[in-house]
């Protein structure tokens, strides 16, 4: 089965090759793997189950309840239920996971059925059972896990903040490729929260994020370059970094890079044409519901000069706004406007 081809294609070639093998023959169980995992990717998660549960037991069939083959697809299966919400059920099969793995010594270790584990418990809401968990799958070195500690650790939830902690664990995480933590780690070098403040090795993991497509890298890295911190300051580099994180006409990744282009202190760091294009586009996906997005167009149409409709979009945001800290400041920014006068951001 070709991971290029449709479930329904491979789905014919399943029993044809089990009556020519039979079920417990290597192919076939490569097969149903194939199958399953395409069937995931396509979302048909019910069918994708029935065939994980059938690998799995065809490898208890060969192998007996301890096996590496039975422990990975027990993983995949718990992942699976996971997915599914399927939480009761996911929870004793990822355990049997984890212990077959620990029992074994295996060179894949236990980190990704207790990732997993974690992410359960804290569906069902255990944390201190998922924190716990968490934790031992940090240790045994999954990235996931280490990357979730970190930002417990970061925002205080669940854990006490400690953010020379959160960048640790970011560090430990990032080291091993993984994408989330690795644009954290960056945003951490910017701020200087945890360490000192560097903007080169912010570019530096900002970089390394956005080449994998990270569009919130993506987007930080553009305007790294748009400000000149840790690179040359190079607009048509920030340009191009523009344009790979907007394609995923993602509202709030638009919403964020219109913000900093509209109301950024630095002359250099403004750009009053690219705000008002990328907010907006953030505020016809959402259909002008979000009181914050209008906000950001106001002060984009403000900074290119057409308070007319900075007034009158900023107007749209206050209405909309319902807390009321929020809908001061909002009030606030609609006096500049009246007064033709842009909103900045303090330094």
């Amino acid at each position: 089965c070709l991971s290029d081809w449709s479930s329904d294609v491979c789905s014919s070639d399943l029993p044809i090759f089990c009556k020519l093998l039979g079920e417990d023959h290597d192919d076939v169980r490569l097969e149903t793997y194939s199958l399953a995992t395409l069937l995931e990717r396509e979302g048909k998660l019910a069918e994708a189950e029935q065939l994980y549960r059938e690998r799995v037991a065809m490898l208890r069939r060969l192998y007996g309840k301890k096996s590496d083959r039975l422990a990975t697809a027990l993983c995949f299966l718990g992942d699976l239920l996971f997915q599914e919400h399927k939480l009761a059920e996911a929870e004793p099969v990822l355990r049997e996971s984890t212990d077959i793995r620990k029992a074994m010594g295996t060179k894949n270790g236990p980190a990704a059925p207790l990732h997993i584990l974690a992410m359960v418990l804290q569906g069902q809401g255990r944390l201190l059972e998922a924190i716990s968990t968490y934790r031992e799958a940090a240790a045994a070195g999954s990235s996931g896990a280490q990357y979730a500690l970190g930002w417990a650790y970061q925002h205080g939830e669940g854990l006490p903040h400690d953010i020379v902690e959160a960048v640790r664990l970011y560090r430990l995480a990032a080291s091993q490729a993984f994408l989330p933590a690795q644009e954290a780690l960056g945003e951490m070098y910017w701020r200087g929260e945890g360490v000192a403040q560097d903007f080169a090795e912010a570019v530096k993991w900002y970089r390394l994020a956005a080449a994998r497509g990270n569009v919130e890298a993506q987007m930080n890295l553009g305007l790294m370059y748009q400000h000149g911190e840790g690179v040359t300051r190079e607009p048509v580099e920030a340009a191009r970094w523009f344009g790979k994180a907007i394609a995923a006409n993602n509202p709030q990744i638009l919403n964020n890079l219109a913000w900093s282009l509209a109301t950024s202190p630095g002359t250099d760091a403004r750009d009053g044409c690219s705000a008002i294009a990328f907010a907006e586009k953030a505020v016809t996906i959402t259909s002008r519901k979000d009181p914050k997005l209008l906000d950001t167009l106001a002060a984009a149409y403000a900074e290119g000069g057409d308070f007319a409709k900075a007034i009158s979009t900023q107007k749209e945001a206050v209405a909309l706004f319902d807390d009321k800290q929020a809908k001061n400041e909002a009030t606030i920014r609609l006096r500049l406007y009246e007064s033709n006068t842009p909103y900045r951001q303090r330094e």
